[in-house]
């Protein structure tokens, strides 16, 4: 309680974060902690480069003071904080990393009236919508038509394929 009234007395809002997310959250650790261990592991590898040797604590200290000096920056920190969306405020940037996807699907109504959506692979997904934009890229009314009712048959033909590969 002392806490809470602490940060209600400075305006201060204290950020909880969720469990098991604090690697996309945390700017350290998205954004300091990869490159800072990066160079000092290229720092070992160069110094032991012929073979395992003893790290003394003062080599450990030079190693760790020069990777810092290159992992830790101004531009890495100002990174940080986007790639967490805390600054400037983003949260779709998590978001969108923890998101699951949704198979994109093709809908179509059997003659009994019946709707099914079928998941497509997205590059099926993509090919297709592309042929067909390309197809009606200027085209008539009529062209139009003849483009649509091919469309319409593509996707079921899609979505019956998908169906006797899953039965199989």
């Amino acid at each position: 309680m002392q806490f809470i009234k602490y940060c209600e007395a400075y305006k201060i809002i204290p950020l909880y974060l969720p469990p098991h997310l604090t690697h996309l959250l945390q700017p350290l650790d998205v954004g300091i902690f990869s490159p800072l261990s990066k160079a000092y592991r290229k720092r070992l590898y160069d110094f032991a480069f012929y073979g395992a040797v003893n790290i003394t604590k003062p080599k450990f200290l030079e190693y760790y003071q020069a990777a810092r000096h290159e992992a830790i920056s101004l531009t890495n920190i100002a990174s940080a904080w986007r790639a967490t969306g805390l600054l400037p405020f983003n949260p779709s940037v998590v978001l969108e990393k923890i998101r699951p996807t949704t198979p994109s699907c093709i809908s179509f109504t059997d003659k009994n009236g019946h709707r099914f959506n079928i998941p497509v692979s997205p590059s099926v997904e993509e090919r297709l919508t592309e042929i067909f934009r390309q197809l009606l890229q200027g085209a008539s009314p009529l062209r139009s038509q003849v483009v649509h009712n091919i469309r319409q048959f593509t996707l079921s033909t899609v979505a019956d394929n998908t169906i006797l590969k899953r039965t199989n």
